[in-house]
């Protein structure tokens, strides 16, 4: 392969990358809420903050370095922890704007692990690492 044919396909790559990322930023800044992360982007999305998708979120949020998104993270980390239950446990997302709270995590788990369980107190320190990565 020619090394113009090569540069040219390397530049490409290089492209859809920034592309790709510049899209990521903007769907994350879409969902900032002075709760924390919704779900969705969209109005006629999720409204809810999720646990696990604000521990996710964080992460990237932390990369991305911007200031306002890492408040974002601090509000998630206060919206979920506020409905954390005595044994640990956080619920699997808070309505804002309904104030309903999803608790069927709220207590302890059965014997044998179930699905509905995984957006537990596990997530809480994934998302604090994410917003404290860059402290």
């Amino acid at each position: 392969m020619p090394k113009t044919a090569w540069l040219q396909i390397k530049m490409k790559k290089m492209h859809l990358l920034q592309e790709a990322h510049e899209q990521a930023v903007q769907v994350i800044r879409r969902c900032a809420t002075e709760k924390g992360f919704r779900a969705s982007g969209l109005a006629a999305g999720y409204p809810q903050i999720w646990a696990r998708d604000n521990a996710v979120t964080a992460l990237g949020a932390a990369v991305i370095g911007d200031p306002g998104l890492l408040d974002v993270v601090k509000a998630s980390l206060v919206t979920l922890g506020q409905y954390q239950s005595p044994n640990g446990l956080i619920p699997l997302n808070v309505n804002p704007a309904s104030g309903y709270i999803s608790t069927e995590n709220a207590e302890p788990p059965p014997p044998i692990p179930q699905w509905r369980h995984l957006a537990d107190g596990r997530w809480l320190p994934c998302g604090c690492f994410g917003e404290a990565w860059l402290v």
